[in-house]
């Protein structure tokens, strides 16, 4: 996937001081009184962004140390995917126009195992009770991706404006999607790009589904 949120965000806001200054050319202000209006708005902007994103992180309980801490683990195989079973369960069920593997499986359970324990580490895992929301969600899911036209950093980004642990999704994300980076030398993670689409949308249904507020 490509950093979609990267360099554009940046551009956005280097020209908008130019239209700001703009505003002012009717009273033909020289470049030096400019600077001044200048500098005392886009210092607020700054301090606003800043502390929107200090807000933002701290609204996440899952954090990129606690998901590297877990994968370690995982990774060393001292990771019991057992007591979630009955949520991931549904990562096996068999789809009709996508063939997969029992290695496929096997990665779609060990990614999601590493997704439940953070989300357990932090008081938000329960278990999943009534299967047919899993259904509703990947639904969800294919709808989103059919709305982004098939484009799959749309339809991350369209998904992540409402998902509440964007460090887990990001996760989950560069874990099994295919990408379009032509550097990237590595095998796909699962027997076909097909494979990783469905694998990362029902991934995606069981945390939508885990994450629901209790009734």
């Amino acid at each position: 996937l490509r950093q979609a949120q990267g360099p554009g965000k940046t551009s956005q806001f280097a020209s908008f001081a130019p239209k700001a200054f703009s505003a002012f050319q009717p009273f033909r202000l020289s470049a030096l009184c400019l600077l001044i209006p200048a500098s005392y708005f886009l210092l607020p902007v700054s301090i606003f962004i800043c502390n929107f994103v200090l807000i933002y992180r701290q609204t996440m309980k899952v954090t990129e140390e606690l998901i590297d801490q877990i994968l370690e683990q995982g990774e060393n195989g001292s990771l019991d995917p057992s007591p979630y079973m009955e949520s991931l369960k549904y990562l096996l069920l068999e789809d009709e126009e996508v063939e997969m593997t029992e290695e496929d499986h096997a990665y779609m359970i060990f990614l999601g195992t590493i997704c439940l324990e953070s989300l357990k580490r932090n008081g938000l895992y329960k278990e999943i009770e009534d299967e047919e929301i899993l259904f509703d969600m990947e639904d969800a899911n294919w709808e989103a991706l059919e709305a982004a036209d098939g484009d799959l950093d749309d339809f991350v980004d369209a998904i992540a404006e409402n998902f509440p642990e964007k460090d887990l999704l990001d996760f989950l994300a560069f874990s099994i999607l295919p990408t379009d980076d032509e550097e990237d030398n590595d095998e796909p993670v699962l027997s076909s790009e097909d494979a990783q689409i469905l694998g990362f949308v029902r991934l995606k249904a069981v945390l939508d589904t885990v994450l629901l507020p209790a009734v």
